[in-house]
Formats: C-alpha cells, sequence, structure tokens
C-alpha cells in the first residue's frame, strides 16, 4: 500500500469519527468548538471589558452573510481584537444569528479570558 493511499485512509478514518462523535455527544449544541486560553485574563469593568463590549456588539451588527469581518478597538494592553466569518452555504439572516449567539456564548464558556475561540 502506498504513502498517499494510507494517509487517505486516515484521513478518511478522521473525519469520519469526528462526524460520529460530533452525532452522538455533540448534537445537541450548535458549536462544534470552544477554546479557551488560560493565559491572560481580563478584570471585570476594566478598560479590556468596555472596548469588548464595544467590540462585539459592532461585529454583531456588521456580521457579513458570506464573509470575514474583524476589528480591534483600544490601545494596547487594553485593545480588544475580534473576528467572525460565516460560511457561504448559511443564510445570511442565520449567519448573523449564529455570530450574536456565539459572541454570547464563548463569554459564558470563557469568562474573563482575553484569548478565545468559539
Amino acid at each position: 500500500m502506498s504513502c498517499s493511499r494510507v494517509l487517505s485512509s486516515s484521513l478518511y478514518l478522521l473525519i469520519t469519527l469526528a462526524f460520529l462523535l460530533h452525532a452522538a455527544f455533540g448534537a445537541s449544541s450548535p458549536y462544534l468548538y470552544h477554546f479557551c486560553s488560560r493565559s491572560e485574563n481580563y478584570t471585570s469593568n476594566g478598560p479590556y471589558e468596555s472596548n469588548l463590549n464595544k467590540l462585539t456588539a459592532y461585529i454583531n451588527y456588521q456580521a457579513p452573510p458570506t464573509s470575514i469581518e474583524n476589528g480591534a478597538l483600544g490601545k494596547k494592553p487594553n485593545q480588544a481584537n475580534g473576528l467572525a466569518f460565516c460560511r457561504g452555504d448559511v443564510s445570511s439572516s442565520n449567519s448573523k444569528t449564529y455570530v450574536v449567539e456565539a459572541s454570547s456564548e464563548i463569554r459564558k464558556r470563557c469568562p474573563y479570558n482575553k484569548a478565545a475561540i468559539i
């Protein structure tokens, strides 16, 4: 068996396993993945949180139907950065809804983390 055939078979197996695990355990959540960085936190009601709140509102409002929206607000060390990506196979209204829900959900799952992904 050639090396490329082994890699193709392995990749197929991993993708199949990922879909099965998602179907079995993650079907109730619309979010496939989240990551919370424990390296740097912010304090409640501080300048970083203020920048994050404003940036989140901006990205939620500007959520694009099929492209990327990003932004930064404030100056270091209190600069908040954000990014939203909407896939082309999701309707414009659903995309905006998902971005708004993800913005809220990531702050619940990763409270006070300066770096998080959902």
